[in-house]
């Protein structure tokens, strides 16, 4: 238990900066059990480095599931590239309004040409906590929002290793279970 104190501890002007009244209790837990966090900031010099690491990583990803509150076609457009690319699996809880967003900005029909083929499901909910996770083979991260609710893509935790993946799918499957509820 000190551990999971301690990895928040490690983390803590990333959740003091961030609104998570959102997010319920338990799964605040969970994510504090993380093993191999790290944080990637922006800085002067690398003002986009949190997006650059996560397309990096999410380009390399065959098996990805998904928290995503906030549209954005870049990360959709990686994601279709690494579904594509290496016959992998999106598996996506999201809002009907960010749904409706995906749909209206897929041009090349990337998203149903998925759906269809079964390399996506999506489970469209009517609220979602305000966290942008991903988990993958490769990787996890987590992106917040401010108290504002402004999407923060200036910093993110970064989750590597096979435990903190692991861990990470595990929490992946329980707030979906929840959710679903």
């Amino acid at each position: 238990m000190s551990s999971n104190f301690d990895n928040i501890d490690n983390q803590e002007r990333f959740w003091e900066d961030h609104a998570i009244k959102s997010i319920p209790t338990r799964f605040l837990k969970g994510i504090s059990s993380f093993s191999g966090v790290s944080s990637v900031k922006s800085s002067i010099t690398e003002f986009a480095k949190p997006i650059n690491v996560y397309l990096e990583n999410i380009k390399k990803s065959t098996d990805i599931c998904m928290i995503l509150p906030v549209f954005s076609k870049i990360f959709m457009d990686s994601i279709y590239e690494a579904l594509i690319d290496h016959e992998g699996h999106l598996d996506l809880l999201t809002t009907k309004t960010i749904y409706d967003l995906i749909v209206k900005s897929d041009s090349e029909n990337y998203f149903k040409a998925l759906v269809r083929d079964k390399k996506i499901d999506y489970y469209i909910v009517e609220d979602i906590s305000n966290i942008f996770f991903t988990v993958s083979d490769i990787f996890a991260s987590i992106f917040l929002f401010y108290d504002d609710s402004v999407f923060d893509n200036s910093e993110m935790l970064l989750v590597d290793g096979e435990s903190g993946i692991e861990d990470a799918y595990r929490f992946y499957n329980s707030y979906k279970k929840y959710i679903l509820k």
